[in-house]
C-alpha cells in the first residue's frame, strides 16, 4: 500500500509538471511579458538587495573596528550602550562613506569630462581646417601619381537650412519628448532612492530577517531539503562575500597604482582616469577595458602621444594585476575557470546589463561548485559500487 501511494505521488507530480510545462510553452510570449513586468516591479528591491550585500562588507569591517576600539571598556553601562549603538553608528558611517565616495567620484570626473567637451568644441574649427588641409594634401599626392579623387562640394547653407526645417518639424513633438524625459528621470530617481532605503532597512534588520527566513524554511521543508538548501545558501553567501570584498579591494589597489603611475609619467587627468579604471574594474574581465577607453579619450584631445602611452601603461598594469594582485587578493575563493568567467559576464551583461555583469561571476561560481560537488559524489558512488562488485567476485572465488 505504501509503495502504491509513493508511486501515485510520483505520477501526480509528473502529470502536474508536464501540464505546467505544456502551458508555459503554449503561452510563452504571455509568460515572458508577465515575467518582464514582474521584474520591472521588483527591480528596485533586487537592486536594493545587491546594494545591501555590497555595503554589508563595509558594515562588517566597521563593526569589527568598533568592537576592537571598545574592547577595553570596563563599565557595564558603557558596554551596554556600546552594544546598542554599534549597529546604528556603523550603519550611518557606512552610508556616509558610500555616498561620500560616490559624490567625490562625480565631483572629480564630471568637471574633467565637461572641460574635455569644451576643449573639443573650442578646437573643432581648428580640427576641421587641419582635416581639410590633410585631405587636400592626400588628394594632390594621389593626383600627381595618376589617381583621380572625386571632389565633394559641401554647401553649408543647405545643411543649415535642412537642420532648421528638421528642428521646426520636431517642435510639435518637443513637449511630449520633454514630458517623457522628465517622467523617466523622476522614475529613475525614485527607484534609486527606494533601492537605497530598502538596502538600509535590510542592513539594519539583517539578523532578524535571516532568522525569520530560516524559521520559514524549517517550517515548510523536510529536514533533508532544509539542510541541503541552507548549505547552498551558505555556499552562496561565502562565494558572494569573497567575490565582493576581493573585487572592491582589487579595484582600490588598481586605482591607486594607476594614479601613482600617471603622476610619475606626468599624464593629464590622473585623478579622473584612475577613478574610472578602478571603478570599472569592479566588472570582471571587461571593466578595465571600458575605463581604459574613457581615460584614453579624455587624454587624447590634450596630448595624443600620452593617450597611447596611457593605453600601453594600462596593458602592463593589467598584466601585473592579473598575475599578482588578483590571485593574492581574490585568490581561489571564486574558483571559476577563465572560460566560465567570460561566459558568465557575457550572458549576465546581455540579460541584465551592468548588474548582470557584476553578479554573473559569483552566480556561475556557485553553480559550478554545486555541479562539481554533484559529479564528485556520483563518481564516488560508482567507484564504491565497483569496489563492492569486485569484493563480491573475490568472495565467490574464495568460496
Amino acid at each position: 500500500m505504501k509503495f502504491a501511494k509513493e508511486n501515485m505521488k510520483q505520477i501526480l507530480l509528473i502529470i502536474v509538471f508536464t501540464a505546467l510545462l505544456i502551458f508555459a510553452l503554449v503561452n510563452f510570449p504571455v509568460l515572458l511579458a508577465l515575467l518582464g513586468g514582474l521584474y520591472r516591479i521588483l527591480s528596485p528591491f533586487l537592486a536594493g538587495f545587491c546594494v545591501a550585500f555590497i555595503m554589508n562588507e563595509l558594515l562588517k569591517a566597521l563593526e569589527k573596528l568598533w568592537d576592537r576600539l571598545g574592547a577595553h571598556g570596563k563599565r557595564r553601562r558603557s558596554e551596554a550602550f556600546r552594544r546598542k549603538a554599534k549597529r546604528p553608528v556603523c550603519l550611518a558611517l557606512s552610508v556616509i562613506l558610500v555616498l561620500g565616495m560616490i559624490s567625490a567620484m562625480f565631483l572629480i570626473i564630471i568637471p574633467e569630462i565637461k572641460s574635455t567637451i569644451t576643449l573639443i568644441s573650442d578646437s573643432m574649427p581648428e580640427y576641421v581646417q587641419e582635416t581639410e588641409a590633410w585631405i587636400a594634401r592626400v588628394s594632390d599626392f594621389l593626383r600627381v601619381h595618376g589617381i583621380d579623387v572625386p571632389k565633394y562640394d559641401i554647401d553649408i547653407a543647405k545643411i543649415a537650412d535642412r537642420i532648421t526645417k528638421s528642428l521646426s518639424n520636431m517642435g510639435a513633438s518637443l513637449f511630449n519628448m520633454t514630458v517623457n524625459a522628465t517622467t523617466s528621470i523622476v522614475s529613475s530617481i525614485y527607484d534609486v532612492l527606494l533601492s537605497f532605503v530598502f538596502a538600509i532597512y535590510l542592513l539594519a534588520q539583517k539578523e532578524k530577517l535571516i532568522s525569520q527566513g530560516q524559521r520559514i524554511l524549517y517550517a515548510i521543508l523536510p529536514d533533508k531539503h532544509y539542510e541541503r538548501l541552507t548549505g547552498i545558501l551558505r555556499l552562496s553567501n561565502h562565494t558572494f562575500s569573497s567575490f565582493v570584498s576581493g573585487q572592491l579591494t582589487e579595484a582600490v589597489i588598481l586605482g591607486v597604482l594607476c594614479f601613482i603611475g600617471m603622476l610619475l609619467f606626468r599624464m593629464p587627468y590622473a585623478a579622473a582616469a584612475s577613478i574610472l579604471v578602478g571603478f570599472t574594474a569592479l566588472i570582471p574581465l571587461l571593466g578595465s577595458f571600458i575605463g581604459t577607453g574613457i581615460g584614453a579619450f579624455l587624454i587624447l584631445f590634450v596630448d595624443p602621444p600620452k593617450a597611447l602611452g596611457f593605453i600601453l601603461f594600462i596593458i602592463v598594469l593589467q598584466q601585473l594585476e592579473g598575475n599578482l594582485i588578483y590571485p593574492k587578493v581574490v585568490g581561489k575563493s571564486v574558483g571559476l575557470p577563465g572560460i566560465w568567467v567570460l561566459v558568465s559576464v557575457t550572458v549576465g551583461g546581455d540579460a541584465f546589463g551592468v548588474m548582470g555583469m557584476l553578479v554573473g561571476v559569483p552566480i556561475c561560481s556557485v553553480a559550478y561548485t554545486l555541479a562539481r560537488e554533484f559529479i564528485r559524489r556520483r563518481v564516488e558512488r560508482k567507484q564504491q559500487r565497483v569496489r563492492e562488485g569486485d569484493n563480491k567476485k573475490l568472495d565467490k572465488q574464495k568460496g
